[in-house]
Protein backbone atom coordinates (compact mmCIF):
# COMPACT_ATOMS: atom_id res chain seq x y z
CA UNK A 1 0.00 0.00 0.00
CA UNK A 2 1.41 3.48 -0.49
CA UNK A 3 2.05 5.91 1.56
CA UNK A 4 0.20 9.19 2.06
CA UNK A 5 1.70 11.86 0.05
CA UNK A 6 -0.83 14.55 2.49
CA UNK A 7 -0.56 12.93 5.49
CA UNK A 8 2.52 15.52 6.85
CA UNK A 9 1.30 18.25 5.26
CA UNK A 10 -1.84 21.03 5.74
CA UNK A 11 -4.15 22.88 2.84
CA UNK A 12 -1.58 25.87 3.55
CA UNK A 13 1.33 24.35 3.26
CA UNK A 14 0.36 22.82 0.00
CA UNK A 15 -0.61 26.01 -1.42
CA UNK A 16 1.93 27.32 -0.19
CA UNK A 17 4.72 24.66 -1.83
CA UNK A 18 2.37 24.94 -5.24
CA UNK A 19 2.72 28.86 -5.31
CA UNK A 20 6.68 29.01 -5.03
CA UNK A 21 6.62 26.08 -7.90
CA UNK A 22 4.51 28.45 -9.86
CA UNK A 23 5.05 31.60 -8.99
CA UNK A 24 4.05 33.48 -12.05
CA UNK A 25 0.48 31.60 -12.06
CA UNK A 26 -2.28 33.36 -9.90
CA UNK A 27 -5.04 31.51 -7.67
CA UNK A 28 -7.18 33.11 -5.35
CA UNK A 29 -4.63 36.23 -4.54
CA UNK A 30 -6.82 38.47 -2.62
CA UNK A 31 -7.17 36.77 0.47
CA UNK A 32 -3.09 36.07 1.14
CA UNK A 33 -2.70 39.11 3.93
CA UNK A 34 -6.03 38.57 5.36
CA UNK A 35 -5.57 35.10 5.82
CA UNK A 36 -2.38 35.39 7.18
CA UNK A 37 -3.47 38.02 9.72
CA UNK A 38 -6.45 35.74 10.80
CA UNK A 39 -3.93 32.64 10.95
CA UNK A 40 -1.98 34.79 13.25
CA UNK A 41 -4.86 36.10 14.81
CA UNK A 42 -6.43 32.25 15.74
CA UNK A 43 -3.36 31.11 17.17
CA UNK A 44 -3.21 33.89 19.96
CA UNK A 45 -6.50 32.53 20.57
CA UNK A 46 -4.95 28.91 21.39
CA UNK A 47 -6.22 27.47 18.40
CA UNK A 48 -4.20 24.57 16.41
CA UNK A 49 -3.87 21.71 14.98
CA UNK A 50 -7.09 19.27 15.12
CA UNK A 51 -9.37 22.31 16.61
CA UNK A 52 -12.80 23.06 14.68
CA UNK A 53 -13.27 26.37 13.76
CA UNK A 54 -17.15 26.46 12.22
CA UNK A 55 -16.95 29.34 9.46
CA UNK A 56 -20.45 30.86 8.90
CA UNK A 57 -20.16 33.33 6.48
CA UNK A 58 -21.16 33.41 2.77
CA UNK A 59 -19.45 32.34 0.05
CA UNK A 60 -17.69 36.02 -0.39
CA UNK A 61 -13.79 36.42 -0.49
CA UNK A 62 -13.98 36.38 3.37
CA UNK A 63 -15.01 32.51 3.49
CA UNK A 64 -11.80 31.40 1.27
CA UNK A 65 -9.38 34.25 3.73
CA UNK A 66 -11.21 32.11 6.85
CA UNK A 67 -10.75 28.50 5.45
CA UNK A 68 -7.27 29.52 4.02
CA UNK A 69 -6.61 30.88 7.63
CA UNK A 70 -7.70 27.46 9.26
CA UNK A 71 -5.67 25.13 6.69
CA UNK A 72 -2.51 27.53 7.81
CA UNK A 73 -2.91 26.49 11.37
CA UNK A 74 -3.89 23.27 10.56
CA UNK A 75 -7.54 23.42 12.24
CA UNK A 76 -10.71 22.00 10.93
CA UNK A 77 -12.84 23.98 9.10
CA UNK A 78 -16.63 23.23 10.20
CA UNK A 79 -19.01 24.90 7.43
CA UNK A 80 -22.12 26.03 8.38
CA UNK A 81 -24.65 27.15 5.55
CA UNK A 82 -25.23 30.78 5.95
CA UNK A 83 -28.99 30.81 5.95
CA UNK A 84 -28.87 28.76 8.82
CA UNK A 85 -31.37 30.00 11.96
CA UNK A 86 -30.73 30.64 15.58
CA UNK A 87 -31.63 26.96 16.33
CA UNK A 88 -29.79 24.94 14.05
CA UNK A 89 -26.75 26.82 14.36
CA UNK A 90 -27.02 25.53 18.34
CA UNK A 91 -27.57 22.41 17.23
CA UNK A 92 -24.42 22.23 14.90
CA UNK A 93 -21.89 23.98 16.89
CA UNK A 94 -23.36 21.76 19.69
CA UNK A 95 -22.31 18.63 17.93
CA UNK A 96 -18.99 19.69 15.80
CA UNK A 97 -17.55 19.87 19.27
CA UNK A 98 -16.31 23.94 17.72
CA UNK A 99 -13.51 25.83 19.71
CA UNK A 100 -14.49 29.11 17.59
CA UNK A 101 -17.08 30.59 14.92
CA UNK A 102 -16.15 33.02 12.58
CA UNK A 103 -18.86 35.56 11.12
CA UNK A 104 -20.03 38.40 9.96
CA UNK A 105 -22.28 40.87 10.82
CA UNK A 106 -24.72 40.49 8.38
CA UNK A 107 -25.74 39.31 4.90
CA UNK A 108 -28.71 40.87 2.83
CA UNK A 109 -31.55 40.36 5.28
CA UNK A 110 -29.53 37.88 7.34
CA UNK A 111 -28.42 39.48 10.90
CA UNK A 112 -25.71 36.99 12.07
CA UNK A 113 -25.32 39.15 15.34
CA UNK A 114 -28.14 36.71 16.67
CA UNK A 115 -25.44 34.05 17.48
CA UNK A 116 -25.25 36.25 20.84
CA UNK A 117 -29.26 34.83 21.76
CA UNK A 118 -28.93 31.46 20.87
CA UNK A 119 -30.12 29.54 23.57
CA UNK A 120 -29.30 26.13 25.07
CA UNK A 121 -26.30 25.43 23.32
CA UNK A 122 -22.47 26.51 23.01
CA UNK A 123 -21.79 29.89 24.98
CA UNK A 124 -18.19 31.80 24.75
CA UNK A 125 -16.41 32.95 27.88
CA UNK A 126 -17.28 36.33 28.40
CA UNK A 127 -19.71 38.95 26.66
CA UNK A 128 -19.32 38.17 23.21
CA UNK A 129 -15.81 36.49 22.30
CA UNK A 130 -12.34 38.10 21.42
CA UNK A 131 -13.16 39.57 18.06
CA UNK A 132 -9.91 39.65 15.17
CA UNK A 133 -10.41 42.55 12.85
CA UNK A 134 -8.80 43.12 9.55
CA UNK A 135 -9.98 46.07 7.32
CA UNK A 136 -13.21 45.13 6.38
CA UNK A 137 -12.80 41.45 7.03
CA UNK A 138 -14.56 41.06 10.18
CA UNK A 139 -14.38 37.94 12.38
CA UNK A 140 -15.53 36.81 15.46
CA UNK A 141 -13.63 34.22 17.29
CA UNK A 142 -15.23 32.84 20.15
CA UNK A 143 -13.05 30.76 22.06
CA UNK A 144 -13.86 27.40 23.89
CA UNK A 145 -17.38 26.67 23.05
CA UNK A 146 -19.21 24.71 26.08
CA UNK A 147 -21.87 22.74 25.66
Amino acid sequence: MAANPFAESTGGGRLDGIAARHPDREAIVFGRDRSLTLARGLTALGLGPGDKVAVWLPSRPPWFSARQACARIGAVVVALNPRYRAHELSYILAQSDSKALLLTDHFGAIDYRVVRFVKDGPRPPGPHGDEVQRGNLREQALQEMTR
